[in-house]
C-alpha cells in the first residue's frame, strides 16, 4: 500500500525508514540480479547473464525486442554511455547469436520463447531496450533520461527498518519525492526520484530474513480471434512455398508472429510451420507476396518484415549458415565411415 507524507496541506508519496549510507554490497547486487524480474515492472523472458565482473542480462520482451539489463552500485554519464553501447551491440546481434546465449542452447530457447509468447496477449508493443538498477544515480543521468526513449533507470534505496532489517526500495527514476525520517518531512534531491505519474511507489523487499518468492502470476489468456486461413488467389491450386521460408520456419520454431512498418502503420502476420505466411487471413507462399498484400514493395520484403525484432533477411542468412554447417558435419561423418 502506498505511503504518503502530509506536507503543507498536501499528500505526497513517500517511503518510511532510515536510509543507510552504505553502497550496494556484492551480496545485494547478486540478490537484485536473481530477483530482477520481480522488482522491475517489465515483462521479460530472461535469456542469460554474461560471465564477467559486472554481469549483464540479455532478455527479450513479448514483442520480440532484445533487452539489456545491468545492476550497478552507481551510474554516471560515462557508465550510461557504456551501458548504451553494450545494449546497442546486443540489439544488433543476429537471432541465432542471441538464442545461442541461452544456457540450454538454441533449441531450448525456442521452446522457452514459444511458451513465453503463448501466455502473452497478441500485439505486444516494444518496451525499453536498456534497464539500469543503480544505488546512486548521477544528476546528468537523470537529465539524460528525460529525453531518452528506450532507457529505464531504477534507483535502489537501502534503508533500515524498525526491527533492524534491511529494506530495499526499487523505484523508477522520474519525479522528486519526500522522505519521512524520524518524524520529519525531508525533501529528497532529484536523484532519488520516484515513479512515473500515476504509479505507486516501488515495492519494499525485506532482506533479513530472506524473502520467499511469491507465486507466479497466472498466464494471460490470449482471446484474440484467429481469422480463417484463406489461400491467396494468386497461389493456384497448390502453394509453391519458398524453401527459404521453410528453412526460417524450422530455425525459429514456427509458428511465429512477424511484423512490418509500412505507410506509417504496423502490419502483422504469422510465419507458419510449413513456411507459409498468414496476412489478413490469407496464406502466402512467399514473403514477397505477403509484402504486396500490405501495399509494400515486394523487392524489400526480406528487410521489411521482422521476426522477434530482427529482419527476416537475418533469419534467412542464419538458416542458410545452419544448413551449411549441418551439411558439412554430415560430409565429415560420411568420410569417417568410409
Amino acid at each position: 500500500m502506498p505511503s504518503f507524507a502530509f506536507d503543507s496541506g498536501l499528500l505526497v508519496p513517500t517511503v518510511l525508514g532510515r536510509r543507510t549510507s552504505t553502497p550496494l554490497t556484492p551480496e545485494l547486487r547478486r540478490a537484485l540480479r536473481q530477483y530482477l524480474l520481480d522488482v522491475v515492472d517489465v515483462d521479460l523472458l530472461p535469456i542469460s547473464w554474461s560471465d564477467e565482473a559486472e554481469p549483464v542480462l540479455t532478455a527479450m520482451d513479448p514483442a520480440g525486442q532484445v533487452v539489456t539489463a545491468i545492476v550497478v552500485d552507481s551510474i554516471d554519464g560515462v557508465g550510461l554511455v557504456r551501458a548504451l553501447a553494450r545494449a546497442g551491440e546486443t540489439a544488433a546481434s543476429s537471432w541465432l547469436a542471441i538464442a545461442s546465449r541461452h544456457p540450454g542452447g538454441v533449441d531450448e530457447f525456442r521452446r522457452a520463447w514459444s511458451a513465453f509468447r503463448e501466455t502473452r496477449p497478441a500485439g505486444a508493443q516494444p518496451g525499453p531496450q536498456l534497464i539500469v538498477l543503480a544505488g546512486a544515480v548521477d544528476p546528468e543521468v537523470l537529465a539524460a533520461t528525460r529525453v531518452m526513449h528506450g532507457v529505464l533507470v531504477y534507483s535502489v534505496d537501502v534503508r533500515e527498518g524498525s526491527n533492524g532489517d534491511e529494506l530495499v526500495d526499487v523505484s523508477a527514476v522520474h519525479r522528486p519525492r519526500v522522505r519521512v525520517l524520524d518524524h520529519d518531512v525531508v525533501h529528497e534531491p532529484e536523484q532519488l526520484a520516484l515513479l512515473s505519474d500515476g504509479a505507486a511507489p516501488g515495492a519494499l523487499v525485506a532482506l533479513a530474513p530472506p524473502a520467499v518468492a511469491g507465486d507466479e502470476a497466472p498466464p494471460i489468456e490470449d482471446t484474440a480471434v484467429i481469422p480463417p486461413v484463406v489461400p491467396d488467389d494468386d497461389a493456384g491450386d497448390e502453394l509453391r512455398i519458398d524453401p527459404q521460408l521453410v528453412a526460417v520456419a524450422s530455425l525459429v520454431g514456427a509458428p511465429m508472429p512477424i511484423e512490418a512498418h509500412t505507410n506509417g502503420q504496423l502490419r502483422t502476420g504469422s510465419l507458419q510451420a510449413d513456411g507459409t505466411v498468414l496476412v489478413d487471413g490469407a496464406a502466402h507462399p512467399t514473403l514477397e507476396s505477403a509484402a504486396a498484400r500490405i501495399g509494400a514493395e515486394p523487392a524489400h520484403a526480406w528487410s521489411l518484415w521482422q521476426i522477434a525484432g530482427f529482419p527476416m533477411a537475418d533469419a534467412r542468412d542464419e538458416a542458410a549458415r545452419a544448413a551449411e554447417e549441418e551439411s558439412a558435419v554430415e560430409t565429415r561423418s560420411r568420410r569417417r565411415r568410409h
